[in-house]
């Protein structure tokens, strides 16, 4: 089957259309955090959308570093990750908010901010997302962990010194227990 230029576009034209309504759609789930937090000054809103606990596990940690150095006050978390939102208090008292959302919305709002960096204080804990991030290409080499690439390629904390909290949790929830204990 042979198409030609006219078919073509209109292929091209359907596949731009469906990905900027799948995108447009994280932008209402993003307006509909931002809107619940209007009020809260210097707030980072930090988007977890990988379920990768170690990962994860340094973008909660990091946190206060984060606020100690730049300008936030206030953290509210974007996350399709239950063990997130079960566990992010127990790291930084800065959070004010945790929204767990679907795994679909939180794509949508990967997608979304994808296109264009439509806020600035929308950071994602995501080591190859959006798709312009490759950092699983120096992953490992020169030693470099996901602990390093969270503290200083995402959240920009220079100089890094690596953090050797830890972090307690009296609870009975196995789950928690074992995403905190997690050594680093």
């Amino acid at each position: 089957m042979v198409v030609d230029s006219v078919g073509r576009k209109n292929v091209v034209k359907s596949v731009l259309r469906k990905k900027f309504k799948y995108a447009w759609q994280g932008r209402k789930t993003f307006l509909h955090v931002y809107k619940k937090n209007r009020g809260l000054e210097k707030t980072a809103y930090i988007l977890f959308p990988e379920d990768d606990d170690e990962l994860n596990f340094y973008g909660l940690l990091y946190l206060d570093d984060l606020s100690d150095f730049s300008s936030y006050e206030n953290f509210v978390i974007i996350t399709s990750c239950k063990i997130i939102s079960q566990s992010a208090k127990y790291f930084c008292n800065k959070i004010k908010n945790i929204y767990e959302v679907s795994k679909d919305e939180s794509d949508r709002l990967l997608a979304y901010y994808s296109l264009y960096k439509f806020y600035k204080n929308l950071l994602c804990v995501s080591i190859d997302m959006p798709d312009a991030r490759r950092g699983s290409n120096i992953l490992g080499k020169n030693n470099v962990s996901k602990e390093q690439l969270v503290g200083i390629g995402i959240y920009h904390i220079m100089p890094f010194r690596k953090d050797e909290r830890i972090i307690s949790y009296n609870g009975d929830n196995p789950l928690i227990k074992e995403f905190l204990d997690r050594k680093h």
